[in-house]
């Protein structure tokens, strides 16, 4: 556990801003992706679920959550997704232990690729970066994270009493309708004939 204390200092240090989240507009969203890309102004679909995952649990389990949760989450997908996690299984285990958690309840045991698009020109390394040096460097990743991306909240993050997960749902029953009755009057026509 004290190995967890000391990285868990050295991240504490680097005030690392949150991603911020932002409701989700009927209008300018889809439902199926979470990551909003801040240069562009609209949603990302990455063709990597591990990348989707991420978004998700964020939502889910991580953001609001005791800031040491977060650390943990946020260093163990940094590390991840740079190829040294190996490094870190130790104390990220003692970490997530303290909220009840585990190392590989996280992400699928092969998934790499973790992380939404970062403009850097870093290639990282764990056989010339320190523990310390390391984490430094998580916590800038995350930084630009931060600047690049924000969180769109999905009506499947949203409470069912939520109003407006009730527009998106009433939006999705009438949409579906209408598909419904094109596809029956396409059916009947072509049946109806013969």
């Amino acid at each position: 556990m004290r190995e967890w204390n000391r990285i868990y200092k050295i991240w504490k240090s680097c005030n690392v801003a949150e991603i911020d989240i932002i409701d989700f507009d009927l209008k300018n969203h889809d439902n199926g992706a979470v990551w909003f890309d801040i240069s562009r102004k609209k949603q990302s679909w990455y063709q990597s679920s591990p990348i989707d995952q991420t978004g998700s649990m964020l939502l889910r389990y991580v953001i609001g959550k005791n800031p040491e949760l977060v650390a943990a989450f946020k260093i163990h997908a940094f590390t991840l997704d740079k190829g040294m996690h190996r490094k870190f299984i130790k104390p990220l285990c003692d970490a997530y232990s303290k909220f009840g958690d585990c190392y590989s309840s996280w992400w699928h045991p092969n998934a790499k690729n973790v992380l939404p698009y970062v403009d850097t020109e870093k290639y990282y390394s764990d056989q010339d970066l320190t523990e310390k040096k390391i984490v430094l460097e998580a916590a800038e990743f995350w930084r630009k994270i931060s600047e690049q991306w924000m969180l769109v909240k999905t009506p499947d993050f949203m409470d069912f009493d939520d109003p407006l997960r009730s527009q998106y749902d009433e939006f999705q029953r009438k949409s579906n309708e209408k598909k419904e009755y094109e596809m029956y009057l396409r059916l009947k026509a072509k049946f109806e004939d013969n």
